[in-house]
């Protein structure tokens, strides 16, 4: 009986661990397709995944689903940007329902270090809209069943990065190292979820301004789920912001998903009420030795938020901040941070933005008995902006050092001097009554010196003057040295109080001057993991912002760029619709000058326009493909030339996520001229040289010359342009290659005779010695030989095939036929003259026999001479005749011959004449 149940036992045993190896194999491939399907179907981005794993020992009794190198790549103006790379997303599966092969349950869902990078632009568009726009698509696919069903008890996200990039509300925020989980029965209607999270580093911005920086936040929150009337009622919970602690008391409800109202009823509060917990917000001094820190004084902060909010509809909502007789010190310090005072207060009745007020009625501080004193009222944000603002310093900022420690070896001095004061509404500036609004004061620096270890260059700020009024701040001194570089300003930034108070665009117009300008220095070389980041961050565009017209006008006297020396440059520089404007920006560089007038435009980030005219003046051709990336890609010939050149070039297309041209967006063209050109045994000319046995095409210099040329579907297109091979061989080339390298080109060489190769002159006169030989012509070598190659391939991997141009076998042909022709006419000539002479002879023998046969017998004589005269005139025009006829005859036969035999020998002998 034992032996039995031992038997069932093990049975069983064997049973479930080869049903968990076989089931896998089993499924798997079903389970790769149906991924697939759904990740796919329908989706306006492209869905890319590694290896699928299916396990069921891992969760048994139910299957684990591993999906690897998941990646989210956006269309259309997101080409290119990911929106997620996940490195493992984890599913586990219901087994019986993947056996049924039905829908599939999800219990689980995890994501393993996933990056996460979601873009909003400014219209609204985002990246993560990737769902289907049409009605027509969304009704197909309502009416579809899916092939899962979330039946959720946990889920978690370990190690992620998330950015958060919305330029319609100006709002930046970026989570490093982000984990979280929750649990619950999402099978229920009403359940407890349990959450936990924990962020390394959080960054929020919003509107210009930097609300959180590096900060450390950590979540233990609870909810009371009600999803059949979407209420969410908060439980236990507490949010950490660095040693900031709150707690949130309240609910939030979604009573209807199709009118979108949300119900707010929220109260939250600090949990801790010392002056220490809300300093820990500053990152200076929280990531320095912030446990150390002595402190004092009261802290108090509470908000709330009730009512509905729709639309532009806002509920009721208020936030109090208080701090007190606060103090902060460094132990290892002499000095300390005293007299602390805040006093903030936010609210809002509800209904409209317009009627938040805020109040800062003080903020005070003693920074090493430097007062730093400011105070801020505003009232009708949106209809008519109220302001009320002081600012007062003045800061010795060597002193800073007794309060706040600097990490060894920096340094820091100078002065600030700040008395500025506003009061006023923005209609007063908008209706230009400049009266009713006061705005005044001073903003100065002087001799600001930063200097760091990790910088390369110290920083010297010598004046700095900024002078306000209620129409513009002028700023009527800015001398500034960084590292070798100088750096002077003026100008004026207008309706500075408007962007401040309303976001209006800000203008301005400034002068930019330098004697030196070493960019150098603004490049730090950085390490491998950096770099590695910066390469797997495919989205590097330099995006010009919104909301500015600013006027640059320029003038460097010496620019330095790796070892590029740019000498006067001059010009203006607009910045304007999101759009950098270049107006005759001109400059001096690669022993030329170059001049610019064009713009660069990021109304879409992911793809910039840009659309310039170029005029390049006699630069240097070798510096220019060294220091020119896309001249190693319009002109890959350079690489193997000297000399110099000049263009004039009108240049329009997109950019890649990594300012990189997309070259089949590229449109235009222009013309290039050389000078004192040569060219030095590059792979195209060195075969085309082989092909047609003359070295002198290897290398050789070049008469000046100049190439029209246009961009084409991805090509330079070179317009059949003339030019002269080392002062001998007048050429023409035309064609196009692709900025892949790719080469379609053909090339036109009127070659002198001599010039050619042994075995191709030893072939062409053979030619000529075969048919003069079968014609009887004297047919000789042409001085020139047209010579035609078909240049394909790549650059560095060329294909040539050559053959005669002006000489083909037909001109051949037809050059012989000529000559045997003349050679014909010649005989032609020598018989009929031979048959005149013939006859002129028979006359004037006939005469004489004549006479003297009438000496003899007048009469009988008379007879007989007129008949002998007749009858040898007779037998001399049948002579004659006859020598014309065979002359004829003769002279057709020579002429088919000659040129039935001449065609056969030179079509067989340039048949071969380049192998």
């Amino acid at each position: 009986m034992l032996r039995k149940v031992l038997l069932v036992v093990v049975s069983l045993i064997v049973l479930v661990i080869g049903s968990a190896i076989v089931l896998p194999i089993l499924f798997k491939d079903d389970l790769i397709v149906l991924v697939e399907d759904q990740a796919n179907a329908n989706l306006n981005a492209d869905v890319k995944f590694g290896d699928i794993g299916l396990s069921l020992l891992e969760s048994f009794p139910d299957f684990t689903l591993t999906v690897d190198e998941l990646s989210v790549i956006g269309r259309e103006e997101f080409s290119g940007v990911a929106l997620a790379d996940i490195e493992e997303l984890k599913l586990s599966l219901d087994l019986m329902s993947v056996i049924n092969g039905g829908t599939i349950q999800v219990n689980t869902i995890g994501l393993v270090s996933p990056k996460l990078h979601v873009i909003v632009l400014e219209d609204g568009t985002a990246n993560y809209d990737i769902a289907p726009s049409s009605e027509e698509e969304a009704t197909e696919e309502s009416t579809e069943e899916t092939s899962f069903s979330v039946g959720l008890r946990e889920y978690y996200i370990r190690n992620a990065t998330l950015i958060y990039d919305d330029r319609s509300g100006d709002m930046y925020a970026e989570l490093k190292n982000l984990t979280h989980e929750g649990s619950g029965d999402f099978t229920q209607d009403d359940f407890l979820l349990r959450t936990y999270t924990w962020v390394d580093e959080l960054t929020f911005e919003m509107e210009g301004m930097n609300y959180l920086n590096r900060t450390e936040l950590e979540s233990d929150f609870d909810m009371n789920m009600n999803l059949p009337n979407m209420r969410f009622e908060f439980v236990e919970n507490y949010v950490r912001l660095n040693a900031l602690q709150l707690g949130f008391d309240g609910s939030v409800a979604m009573p209807d998903e199709e009118t979108g109202p949300i119900d707010l009823d929220l109260t939250f509060n600090t949990t801790e009420t010392t002056f220490k917990s809300i300093l820990s917000l500053i990152p200076a001094i929280y990531l320095t030795d912030f446990l150390d820190v002595e402190t004092a004084g009261s802290f108090a902060l509470d908000g709330h938020a009730k009512g509905r909010m729709v639309g532009e509809q806002l509920p009721a909502f208020g936030l109090n901040l208080t701090v007190s007789d606060a103090m902060f010190h460094y132990p290892d310090l002499p000095k300390a941070a005293e007299n602390i005072a805040i006093d903030l207060h936010v609210k809002n009745p509800g209904g409209s933005e317009d009627n938040t007020i805020v109040d800062l009625n003080k903020f005070h501080v003693e920074l090493a008995n430097n007062p730093v004193d400011m105070s801020l009222h505003m009232r009708t944000p949106i209809s008519d902006p109220f302001i009320d603002a002081n600012i007062k310093m003045n800061l010795d900022l060597e002193s800073m050092k007794d309060v706040i420690p600097l990490e060894e070896g920096q340094s820091l001095t100078g002065q600030i001097e700040s008395d500025i004061n506003l009061e006023g509404n923005q209609s007063a500036l908008d209706q230009e009554r400049y009266a009713d609004f006061h705005a005044g004061g001073s903003l100065k620096l002087s001799n600001f010196d930063y200097q760091d270890p990790e910088l390369p260059y110290a920083t010297l700020i010598e004046q700095m003057s900024l002078n306000f009024s209620p129409r513009y701040a002028e700023l009527t001194q800015f001398d500034m040295k960084v590292g070798k570089s100088d750096i002077s300003m003026t100008g004026r930034v207008n309706n500075i109080v408007e962007w401040y108070v309303a976001n209006a665009p800000l203008s301005g117009q400034f002068n930019f001057s330098s004697q030196l300008l070493d960019l150098n220095e603004f490049m730090t070389e950085e390490g491998e993991e950096e770099q590695e980041d910066e390469e797997d961050e495919s989205y590097g565009v330099f995006e010009v912002p919104a909301g500015y017209d600013f006027v640059l006008n320029t003038s460097i006297q010496k620019m330095i760029y790796d070892n590029l020396e740019i000498i006067s440059t001059r010009g203006s520089v607009v910045m304007r619709d999101q759009k950098l404007s270049l107006d005759r920006l001109a400059m001096q560089l690669l022993d030329g000058s170059l001049t610019m007038s064009g713009f660069y435009a990021t109304p879409n980030p992911v793809q910039p326009d840009f659309d310039f005219n170029l005029d390049v003046i006699g630069w240097d051709i070798p510096k220019t493909y060294e220091y020119v990336d896309m001249a190693q890609k319009m002109a890959p010939i350079m690489k193997y030339a000297t000399g110099k050149f000049s263009s004039s070039m009108k240049i329009k297309g997109k950019m890649d996520a990594n300012m990189d041209p997309l070259y089949n967006t590229l449109d235009g063209g222009g013309l290039l001229t050389t000078r004192n050109a040569s060219i030095d045994k590059p792979p195209v000319l060195e075969k085309a040289a082989d092909a047609i046995k003359y070295d002198g095409l290897k290398s050789f210099d070049i008469d000046d010359s100049e190439y029209e040329f246009r961009f084409e579907n991805g090509r330079v297109v070179i317009e059949p342009s003339d030019f002269v091979i080392g002062k001998e061989i007048p050429s023409v080339i035309g064609g196009s290659h692709g900025f892949d390298q790719s080469l379609d080109y053909m090339l036109n060489l009127d070659v002198p005779s001599e010039l050619l190769g042994g075995a191709a002159n030893k072939a062409i006169g053979g030619l000529f010695s075969q048919v003069n030989s079968t014609a009887g012509t004297n047919a000789s070598m042409p001085e020139r030989v047209d010579v035609d190659l078909k240049i394909e391939g790549t650059s560095t991997d060329p294909k040539i095939t050559p053959s005669i141009g002006g000489a083909t076998a037909g001109s051949i042909t037809d050059d012989l036929k000529d000559r045997a022709k003349d050679e014909l006419n010649k005989k032609k000539d020598e018989l009929e003259n031979q048959a005149k002479e013939e006859l002129d002879n028979a006359k004037a023998d006939a005469e004489k026999k004549a006479r003297e046969e009438a000496d003899k017998a007048k009469q009988k004589a008379k007879n007989e001479a007129d008949k002998a005269k007749n009858k040898a005139e007779e037998e001399a025009k049948r002579r004659t005749d006859e020598a014309k006829r065979k002359a004829e005859a003769e002279k057709k036969r020579l002429e088919e011959e000659a040129k039935k035999k001449a065609a056969e020998e030179a079509k067989k002998k340039l048949k071969g004449l380049f192998k």
